[in-house]
């Protein structure tokens, strides 16, 4: 299991693994502070033909940087979704989300958060949600652009 650490502040990634096809531990913090609100969390790459560790840990590192700012949310589990999210009907999914792009490969991360105690915002209070989708695109050679969460 691949281990995040999060702290309030915003977040900086700890550093890559390699390889693909297990669970990791690794640390991803903010301001190198250490809190009583600091979670850990999993990430599962599950197995791959076409995407490497690292690739799933620069999309896991965007997530985590948007997550970091719901407020009152706390992550529990980040897993790849399989080489089928990939597939020609996503990649044009995605090319129509931005516009005058040419993404060439599509990743999904599902992940599993609960909700602050209080309602706040789009979040029902105190809830589990699970299987909640990040969808990232890349062109060939490119970085990951995060495009897409939610149900």
């Amino acid at each position: 299991m691949k281990k995040y650490r999060l702290i309030a502040a915003a977040l900086m990634t700890a550093g890559m693994l390699t390889g693909c096809g297990s669970q990791k531990n690794v640390t991803a913090k903010t301001n190198g502070e250490t809190s009583a609100a600091e979670t850990e969390v999993s990430v599962d790459y599950g197995k791959s033909s076409l995407f490497s560790k690292d690739d799933i840990d620069q999309a896991a590192a965007l997530l985590m940087k948007e997550f970091s700012g719901w407020e009152g949310c706390e992550m529990h589990k980040i897993r790849f979704t399989g080489d089928e999210c990939n597939s020609a009907d996503n990649i044009a999914w995605i090319n129509q989300l931005k516009e005058g792009q040419n993404y060439t490969q599509c990743l999904i991360l599902y992940t599993d958060f609960h909700s602050p105690k209080e309602a706040a915002g789009a979040w029902e209070a105190d809830k589990e949600y699970l299987d909640y989708s990040w969808v990232f695109g890349r062109k060939d050679g490119g970085e990951w652009e995060l495009l897409n969460w939610g149900y």
